[in-house]
Parts: structure tokens; C-alpha cells; sequence
């Protein structure tokens, strides 16, 4: 699509071969002078989304995989349960929420609800059920080590494989999500790339 022009784009049935206007295309793209700044927030937002859920998904699979503690499964089983509510449903509450907080033409709305999300939660714990040894967290626990020291130096290098590929994923979400940084991002200086090739 970056090779070709719009009417090229729209075409019925779909080209499938490279355009000819791959380098005006990109002439326009960079000569527009909202393309850094929305280069650079949407770098800037999809590090730290990603580094934030990246931490707090498998500190929450740890939990759900190793530890017992009560109502372990009707906690995780509604957890789940929320994966079947569509994103639209959430998007006016969610939006009224963070415009009585004053989140609104802020980066908060965008980084808060990104910090943990249930498939997270959901992928690392399937992660540490598979990878983290019972034996060998019971082996740390007796050599005196406390929770956060188990989790950071047994349980995460076994996930490491895990947190790569579910990172892989959460880097993809955050840098394409257009709806929701739309909505909440006012000024043109805090658009994220996808938001501002848009209005190109």
C-alpha cells in the first residue's frame, strides 16, 4: 500500500503487486512536520506500554500459576470472562472515566489501561505453568529467597521465550492502535504515528 496511491489502494479486486509511488509517498510523509513528533510518541508510548505489561503480566501469571491462595480459579475464570467484551462496549465509559480524572489530551488514558491486560495475564500464567519448576521455587523458597527475589531471578528467565513472543504482540498492538489514541489524544503534537499519518 505504501507503493501505491490511494485510488490504487481502493481498487476491486486488490492489486498485489508494488505501486510506482512509493518514493512521492514518502516524499509527503516526511515532509509533514507532525511526522516526528508522532514518530517519537508513538516510540515513546510503545516502549513503555510494552515494558510496563511485559512486567505486570507475568508478575500476575506468576501468581495465577504458582501461588495458592483463596478463590484462585473464580478470580482467574473472571479474568477471563472479560476477554469476551468487545472493545466498543468500554469506550464510552472508559472515556468518561478518564475525562473526570483529567486524562483527557494526556498520555495516561493510553498508558494506564495498557499496563495489564487479561490476555496478558492469561499468556504468562499458561507461560509458567509450562516453564517454572514447582521444585525449583519450593528450592529458592528454602534457600531464603523472598517473593520478588523467586520471581525475578527463577520464574522470569524460564519465561523468557514467552515474554518475547507476547512482547513481540504487545509492541505490535500499542504502535498500530489508532481508535482509542483518536479519541482521547487532542492536540496534534501528542498524536501517535497512526493517528497523524491519518490526518496527512
Amino acid at each position: 500500500m505504501a507503493t501505491s496511491s490511494t485510488a490504487d489502494i481502493f481498487t476491486a479486486p486488490p492489486r498485489l503487486i508494488p505501486g510506482l509511488e512509493f518514493f512521492s509517498n514518502f516524499q509527503k510523509v516526511l515532509s509533514d512536520s507532525a511526522f516526528a513528533p508522532a514518530f517519537l510518541n508513538s516510540l515513546w508510548l510503545t516502549t513503555v506500554i510494552t515494558v510496563i505489561q511485559l512486567f505486570l503480566a507475568s508478575l500476575a501469571g506468576y501468581v495465577f500459576a504458582k501461588k495458592r491462595f483463596p478463590a484462585r480459579n473464580t478470580l482467574f475464570a473472571i479474568l477471563l470472562a472479560t476477554l469476551i467484551i468487545p472493545t466498543g462496549v468500554s469506550i464510552v465509559p472508559s472515556y468518561q472515566i478518564y475525562a473526570s480524572l483529567g486524562w483527557i489530551n494526556t498520555f495516561l488514558p493510553l498508558i494506564v489501561p495498557g499496563a495489564v491486560t487479561a490476555f496478558g495475564v492469561f499468556w504468562m500464567r499458561q507461560a509458567a505453568e509450562a516453564s517454572v519448576s514447582t521444585e525449583i521455587v519450593d528450592a529458592a523458597r528454602m534457600d531464603g529467597a523472598g517473593f520478588m527475589r523467586t520471581f525475578w531471578s527463577v520464574a522470569l528467565p524460564s519465561m523468557r521465550p514467552s515474554l518475547v513472543a507476547f512482547g513481540i504482540f504487545q509492541i505490535m498492538w500499542a504502535w498500530n492502535d489508532y481508535l482509542w489514541p483518536l479519541l482521547v489524544l487532542g492536540s496534534p503534537s501528542e498524536f501517535t504515528l497512526p493517528v497523524a499519518l491519518q490526518q496527512c
